[in-house]
């Protein structure tokens, strides 16, 4: 919608690896997923998380919509005032969630506060400021698609790691999410910021149908019908007609040559050989 440069800028290939991303995760989701067996329903989470999302793809897109470049903007001052925002506006929620008994809260103790240090410097304001710089050093696509690698990545960890075991789904959904990527990026660092692969292949396939139709006649005067010969363009029937003149006039010296027949003339329009 706000594209910070010509690498953002929309096309056909990039849809269809968005598209492919999706796909991806729905399926690597759905290899995971167990709550559906437990529920009838679409469980609050998981549409607190969908909601989650859409209002992060319009804090990026806005965010690139104001600040076109890193210099544009100041990291700390930005992320100083993310968590301003979140202490002030943020821990109300606290209190709600425990008292409506939609889950009790609790001090943590020392060794959960030794884990919330380091996950908020290492997994949120670390994270988040890499991220966002390479936001700005890439495009908003390819750094939103580089999230969507986590799904995968953190699945492949708990695979090695805890021996989790996952079905065929899993490992299918995880080639379109690196592939979708892979396709991003090397449509983002192309030369030719206007090359769309996906629209090239769509507009080749168009032309080659239009060239086997079948060629359908005109009707002239008197019920005759044209072909496509008689429809070229007029540059070649002149050269045509052009090449024919010649050939009379070829044969004309040859016969006038050989005395076989009385000198005559080349009629100009059609350069057919009169009598003298």
């Amino acid at each position: 919608m706000f594209p910070s440069d010509v690498r953002d800028k929309f096309s056909l290939s990039k849809l269809l690896a968005v598209l492919l991303c999706s796909a991806g995760v729905a399926m690597i989701s759905w290899s995971d997923l167990t709550v559906f067996h437990q529920h009838s329903h679409v469980p609050w989470g998981t549409a607190f998380a969908l909601l989650g999302s859409l209002c992060y793809a319009i804090y990026l897109v806005m965010l690139k919509r104001k600040a076109r470049s890193e210099t544009a903007l100041s990291f700390p001052m930005f992320f100083g005032f993310v968590g301003l925002f979140n202490a002030l506006l943020l821990w109300p929620g606290f209190f709600v969630v425990h008292y409506t008994k939609v889950e009790s809260f609790r001090l943590p103790n020392n060794t959960d506060w030794g884990f919330l240090t380091l996950n908020g410097i290492v997994g949120t304001t670390l994270s988040e400021l890499l991220w966002l710089w390479g936001c700005f050093l890439a495009t908003s696509l390819l750094a939103t698609l580089s999230l969507s690698l986590t799904i995968p990545l953190t699945m492949a960890a708990d695979f090695l790691i805890d021996k989790v075991q996952y079905d065929w789904r899993f490992y299918c959904g995880s080639v379109p999410v690196f592939l979708s990527f892979v396709i991003v990026a090397f449509l983002s660092n192309s030369d030719d910021p206007d090359y769309d692969p996906a629209l090239a292949f769509l507009t080749r396939c168009r032309q080659m149908l239009s060239a086997a139709e079948p060629t359908v006649g005109v009707s002239g005067r008197g019920g005759v019908r044209r072909s496509a010969v008689a429809r070229q363009p007029v540059s070649v029937a002149k050269q045509q007609q052009r090449q024919r003149r010649q050939q009379h006039q070829q044969q004309h010296r040859k016969l006038t040559r050989n005395n076989q027949i009385a000198p005559a003339a080349v009629n100009p329009t059609d350069g057919s050989v009169q009598s003298a």
